[in-house]
């Protein structure tokens, strides 16, 4: 499939490029250039918060749990475990993911 060109002659990305690129820049070069994730996979998050893939993705379809999508893939952002864990912290008891998400909106 043919790249568009822009009328300025700049080659516009198609969905594909800009779908790849989008999940190449979910992983960012930090000051002293050791790569740190701002987005993880839902394997690598399950992994992380020891708990199965299956209830992050029921999490995310019920709407209690925020994620990024690039493309058909599914992301959560790796400071989601920090910010749950501020918020217990800021109210003094347990926070469910639905109860952190409300408090957002």
């Amino acid at each position: 499939m043919p790249t568009p060109v822009t009328g300025e002659g700049s080659v516009q990305p198609s969905g594909i490029d800009l779908t790849e690129r989008l999940a190449e820049q979910a992983v960012a070069v930090s000051a002293d250039e050791s790569p740190t994730k701002q987005l993880l996979t839902i394997k690598e998050f399950a992994a992380f918060a020891g708990i199965s893939a299956m209830t992050v993705y029921r999490l995310i379809h019920s709407g209690d749990f925020p994620a990024v999508r690039v493309g058909r893939r599914l992301f959560v952002p790796a400071r989601l475990m920090e910010d749950l864990g501020n918020a217990a912290l800021a109210q003094g008891r347990v926070v469910t993911a639905t109860d952190w998400q409300g408090a957002r909106e």
